[in-house]
């Protein structure tokens, strides 16, 4: 557990300081010009520094699980700013001033290269599934957290407020978007107490397989011909393989970094295209 304080007072005598700004006239409490940081004493390591690291802890740190925090109700945690114009009706400078104590979690020692490896914590599931053969996903004990009921809503439509049906278009739209389908695996899993019904594993398998079915190799352009005879005349070239391809009895489609070698081909055949 580290104190607040220590690695504030720390900070300052190994010299690993730093600017929160370069113009702390712009910064004051209250009124602009009576209550503005830059006057002397002001704009001190306390009163800046040390507020933006507490919030640096409590905001980014924290909230990434690299450290935990002890902290306590702001009010007259710290009595460091009472001289400061504007602050008399005060309670607190900053609700940082509540962060007391924080200690490095497991996964801030690894992110700071102080353990080797990092395993996370297994979830413990807040609610018992039931998985039917029919796709629906019924809730039979406890009640769905946050976190689960956005996982359910990810790759099943709800039915009732303890009933999903799992859908193939929501999840396949997952896919699309990064999701792996594994983890809605082994979200059942963990949470039924029985194999999982070979018609859901089959959903699982297929979807999986389908939502990665197409993918999108490039941005190509639609070129309309006049007629018939000028897009075969175009598409059949030896000098167009690869450049075109037909796409309707007068339509031809090229990559975009194939446009100006089209060009330049059509130009020579005699043809121009509209930019």
């Amino acid at each position: 557990m580290v104190d607040a304080d220590d690695i504030s007072r720390f900070m300052q005598a190994t010299g690993r300081t730093f600017d929160v700004t370069h113009n702390p006239w712009k910064l004051y409490i209250s009124h602009q010009q009576y209550g503005s940081l830059g006057h002397d004493g002001y704009h001190s390591w306390e009163i800046l520094q040390f507020r933006y690291l507490l919030c640096v802890l409590f905001e980014y740190a924290a909230a990434l699980g690299i450290i935990d925090v002890a902290y306590v109700e702001p009010t007259g945690a710290r009595n460091d700013f009472g001289d400061l114009w504007g602050t008399d009706d005060l309670e607190f400078l900053s609700r940082y001033d509540g962060l007391i104590y924080f200690r490095v979690t497991p996964l801030g020692a690894w992110c700071l290269g102080l353990a080797d490896d990092y395993t996370p914590a297994p979830i413990q599931p807040s609610v018992k599934l039931s998985v039917l053969p029919g796709l629906q996903v019924n809730v039979v004990g406890g009640n769905l957290s946050t976190e689960e009921s956005l996982t359910l809503d990810t790759w099943a439509v709800e039915a009732t407020d303890r009933s999903w049906r799992l859908n193939r278009q929501k999840a396949v739209g997952a896919i699309e978007k990064g999701r792996d389908i594994a983890e809605l695996r082994a979200f059942l899993q963990t949470r039924e107490d029985q194999p999982l019904p070979e018609t859901v594993e089959s959903f699982i398998r297929i979807t999986g397989k389908q939502g990665k079915a197409l993918k999108i190799s490039g941005t190509a352009l639609l070129i309309d011909c006049e007629n018939e005879e000028i897009a075969t005349m175009i598409a059949t070239r030896k000098e167009a393989i690869g450049l075109c391809l037909r796409a309707g009895d007068r339509q031809l489609v090229v990559r975009l970094e194939n446009e100006e070698k089209f060009r330049t081909l059509i130009r020579v055949l005699g043809f121009g295209m509209a930019t």
